[in-house]
């Protein structure tokens, strides 16, 4: 019998809509819903029709360009309602009853402006006067309320005597308390979580089991490590993951975060993110980055920002994961720790975008393309980055690693997940020859005795 099923429509906020997320929408989706306030140009269109089999599009409004039809267009400028307008419309005389879409940022703001005092709360009581059509709701959480969004989500279907089909809770990739609480009402409504900025969504299942292996691993890491035997303890888990891609080369199982713990599949994306995750939630900064390899395949690493006080470490590193993650050998770390300015002689064969030429100090922050500049200000968490404050970071990023702080790191890394320290000592010395990339670079920098634990 010939399957029937339709899928739900793929909602994507204003300002994530891009070539990069159309060129990522997976072949499946039929159906894409923009977010906000989003005028559509002929080059959306064009890469909408190259890359994807979207057959339905809403979006609030689009330049005037000639098209064929091929994708059926809904402009839904009229039906939005957003809470950043609540201060910029009359709401007693808002005409509100055919709006379909509303959208709100949590909490509600108490706040002055021009001199008079508006308060988010009071005006969303009063638009509630005149809904009676809303099928989608979208909620910006700042801190997380799960029983206030509850209570949202019941008043607004009470005032308007009907269900809303779609509900989004936009968040941050953080565990939010009581979530649970949302699942009653998934037997007649649509409800995603989006995370990461909001370009990654997923079902509440999805969300509370990633949180949940997320803050697994957290617990595991001992307060008693430094911050770089911290990163050492994160690599040593994340790479014990088995790389697995699916079968679908559209599918996001392996490249998103939750589809990791649910599907059994990881990528070089998702072991990258996976470290980033938690290094950013135990306080090391660390981000990722994309790179052409020699094979000409996109390719993903961490990059990790190293300040320890225990070592006299402070330096910006690569991560190599994933294809670590294939040698099968407990005391494999080659690649664990490239410093960022030796990543082009280590790998001369491949191809870098301009964050890391920033980083290396060849070009500044407004030399570059946009999409790279977002990768710089996510990995400093800085969307006002200046090239000033990047150039004072990178020059007081002077202090390395040395081959004794590694092999020390090591110990304590190794002790604490249960090895005998007198056998990890006996190792140091094959463990230094066998990884001769890290190993040599560091000799290189700092002279060390390879017996100083003799």
């Amino acid at each position: 019998m010939e399957n029937t099923m339709t899928l739900p429509p793929l909602y994507v906020e204003e300002e994530n809509f891009n070539e990069k997320y159309i060129k990522n929408i997976n072949k499946i989706i039929c159906e894409l819903k923009i977010l906000g306030n989003y005028t559509l140009t002929k080059k959306d269109y064009d890469n909408l029709l190259v890359y994807t089999n979207i057959e339905k599009l809403e979006v609030y409004d689009m330049e005037d360009f000639d098209y064929q039809n091929e994708i059926e267009i809904k402009l839904n400028k009229k039906l939005q309602f957003n809470s950043n307008q609540f201060k910029k419309l009359n709401i007693t005389k808002i005409d509100a009853i055919n709006k379909q879409q509303l959208t709100l940022t949590l909490p509600f703001k108490l706040f002055f402006e021009n001199d008079t005092l508006y308060n988010e709360e009071d005006d969303f009581n009063k638009l509630l006067r005149y809904i009676k059509n809303i099928e989608i709701l979208n909620i910006n959480i700042g801190e997380p309320n799960i029983e206030k969004i509850l209570e949202i989500i019941k008043t607004i279907e009470t005032k308007q005597n009907k269900r809303i089909q779609f509900i989004n809770l936009i968040t941050q990739n953080k565990t939010i308390k009581n979530i649970e609480i949302l699942k009653e009402l998934e037997q007649d409504r649509i409800i995603k979580i989006w995370y990461e900025d909001g370009i990654t969504d997923c079902t509440i299942d999805e969300f509370v089991i990633m949180r949940k292996n997320i803050d697994n691993i957290k617990n595991k890491i001992s307060k008693k490590l430094s911050n770089f035997e911290k990163v050492l303890y994160v690599y040593d888990i994340v790479k014990k993951f088995n790389y697995n891609k699916s079968k679908d080369n559209y599918s996001m199982d392996g490249r998103q975060l939750h589809k990791i713990f649910t599907t059994n599949n990881i990528v070089c994306s998702g072991y990258s993110k996976l470290i980033s995750q938690i290094l950013n939630e135990i306080g090391i900064q660390a981000g990722i980055y994309k790179l052409i390899t020699q094979n000409n395949e996109l390719h993903t690493r961490n990059i990790v920002f190293i300040k320890d006080e225990k070592y006299n470490i402070n330096h910006i590193y690569s991560m190599e994961p994933t294809w670590e993650s294939a040698i099968k050998e407990e005391y494999a770390y080659s690649l664990f720790l490239t410093p960022i300015d030796k990543l082009k002689e280590f790998f001369p064969k491949e191809r870098f975008r301009q964050d890391i030429d920033v980083l290396c100090g060849n070009k500044t922050i407004n030399e570059i393309k946009l999409i790279d500049k977002i990768s710089l200000y996510q990995f400093f968490n800085n969307k006002d980055l200046t090239q000033q404050e990047i150039t004072r970071k990178i020059k007081e990023a002077n202090k390395k690693a040395t081959l004794e702080n590694f092999c020390q790191a090591l110990i304590n890394v190794k002790v604490e997940e249960g090895l005998p320290k007198n056998i990890i000592e006996l190792n140091i010395p094959k463990i230094i020859n066998y990884n001769t990339q890290l190993t040599t670079y560091l000799n290189n920098e700092i002279k060390t005795n390879i017996n100083f634990f003799k």
